[in-house]
């Protein structure tokens, strides 16, 4: 994955590595659309961030997106695994602007989080 200009925020790359993970977690296959509101809601943070760690995902060749059509799988969750990601803020031992959250709550537990 493309290391992160200096200018982004580190939320950027989490974000990218949460998702990441979300499609190895939930199998999505090649094609599978991934829409900002869903994300918003499932990482618990605005549609700017998501747009950005999408974005972040598609210079990486990750995900792919059409105009008016949004952001596709572009890789088999298999091959997302090889993806280079940034360092774990977490496991790097740095403190950063990181969300509090650990991944993404599939409870069906009501986020208040607007998008």
């Amino acid at each position: 994955m493309p290391k992160a200009p200096s200018n982004v925020s580190p939320l950027i790359p989490t974000l990218a590595r949460r998702i990441v993970e979300m499609i190895r977690r939930e199998g999505y296959p090649v094609g599978h659309r991934l829409t900002e509101q869903a994300l918003c809601e499932e990482l618990d943070v605005s549609r700017s961030p998501v747009r950005k760690a999408l974005q972040f995902l598609q210079e990486a060749g990750a995900v792919t997106s059409e105009r008016n059509r949004g952001f596709q799988v572009a890789r088999m969750p298999a091959e997302l695994g090889e993806l280079e990601l940034a360092p774990n803020p977490a496991s790097a031992g740095s403190s950063s602007t990181a969300p509090a959250s650990t991944g993404p709550d599939f409870t069906g537990n009501a986020r208040s989080t607007s998008c």
